[in-house]
């Protein structure tokens, strides 16, 4: 379950570790432009969530980072104890 008061932004699950970075368990593919609108910092932590099916959703809270020294490169790092499958009305929590 998302934290309460948590920002949830799409993310696109199949974007993950797209920097072949040894480490690299990050996605890079979300809703830049509700991403954008608030106002991100470095280390800042959201929920963020793809489609499992029509009635469903996965997510997980995530650490967004800056990447590759870019003033406009930002990706989401899960926090893997924070994974969550529901019904999609958790969105509108």
């Amino acid at each position: 379950m998302p934290p309460e008061g948590m920002f949830k932004i799409w993310c696109d699950f199949n974007s993950q570790g797209i920097s072949q970075e040894v480490d690299d368990n990050c996605f890079y593919s979300f809703d830049r432009i509700s991403f954008k609108n608030l106002n991100p910092v470095d280390g800042m932590q959201i929920f963020i969530w793809d489609y499992s099916d029509e009635d469903e959703v996965i997510g997980c809270v995530a650490i967004i980072e800056k990447y590759m020294q870019s003033t406009t490169g930002w990706r989401a790092r899960p926090i893997d104890s924070t994974w969550f499958r529901g019904a999609k009305e958790i969105l509108s929590l």
